[in-house]
């Protein structure tokens, strides 16, 4: 007998709210200080939060465009789809080449939302709202509204989101043995190179 999960198809624009980040031209000014998230700082799933620039912004900025837990960003400009999940408290501030998603909980689990966007099957979806100008590929907020959501019952997306983590977290230890795995190497053939002259 098969027992595989039924998905129901759903808008996205159903599902969370869709919002663009904060044109810096724009509003860099003000009395408070905030932590910026640009293309760049998305790393493995991540925001890495060890060199993000700050701007100076009104308290509205911060509740317009600030990140919030279980947020899921994309990036909207130059290399279209890469993909991180904010998974604590932050005073972080969406830049404007990226886009958030912030689920409806009691219709999406964050997570699931997450490894829905990592797959390739969404990033030939995104490719299709892509506006192209000379210069740079570009999505909007107001396009991905009607993206198609393959929604399946809320304990399956618990499931399905929690092995999306599983596996970053998984990728993210072996990515840092490799990293000291390349350190140890090449001190020991440095060291090597010395005691031989």
């Amino acid at each position: 007998m098969n027992h595989s999960p039924s998905f129901s198809p759903r808008r996205l624009g159903e599902l969370c709210r869709i919002f663009q980040g904060l044109s810096i031209s724009r509003h860099s000014h003000g009395p408070l200080i905030h932590p910026i998230v640009y293309i760049s700082d998305l790393k493995m799933g991540r925001i890495s939060p060890t060199k993000l620039n700050t701007i100076k912004t009104e308290e509205w900025a911060r509740t317009e465009y600030g990140l919030e837990e279980g947020d899921v960003v994309i990036s909207a400009k130059g290399a279209i789809g890469k993909t991180a999940i904010v998974l604590e408290k932050s005073d972080y501030l969406l830049s404007s080449n990226l886009i958030a998603l912030r689920p409806k909980q009691e219709l999406i689990y964050p997570a699931f939302l997450y490894a829905f966007f990592a797959t390739n099957h969404a990033t030939r979806q995104l490719e299709t709202f892509v506006h192209s100008s000379a210069t740079v590929k570009s999505i909007r907020p107001s396009d991905l509204s009607d993206l198609m959501i393959p929604v399946p019952e809320m304990v399956v997306q618990e499931r399905l989101g929690k092995l999306a983590l599983a596996y970053d977290a998984y990728e993210a230890h072996a990515h840092a043995c490799l990293s000291a795995a390349k350190n140890i190497f090449n001190e020991v053939m440095a060291s090597q190179a010395i005691g031989r002259r």
